[in-house]
């Protein structure tokens, strides 16, 4: 097998990267987080909990519908011949 591409020893390495901060998103995200522990309190989840998932169900995409007669079933390999 042959690859396409610089060798490993011709990839710089250790070169400068510039740091222009937080982004701004990440920024206004923590100052809301802020404001509202602030109102509410802290809210405290615990680690690893999966929240607002109704377990008892199905998941979403476990479920098939039938395909109608005489329209193609993509989720199956068709032959074009």
């Amino acid at each position: 097998m042959s690859t396409v591409g610089p060798k490993e020893a011709d990839i710089p390495k250790d070169y400068f990267i510039p740091d222009f901060g937080l982004d701004r998103d990440i920024v206004w995200t923590q100052g809301n987080l802020a404001a509202t522990e602030k109102k509410i309190g802290v809210w405290n989840v615990e680690e690893n909990v999966m929240l607002w998932i109704d377990q008892s169900r199905e998941p979403l995409l476990s479920h098939e519908e039938p395909v109608p007669e005489g329209e193609l079933d993509y989720g199956k390999v068709h032959s074009l011949g």
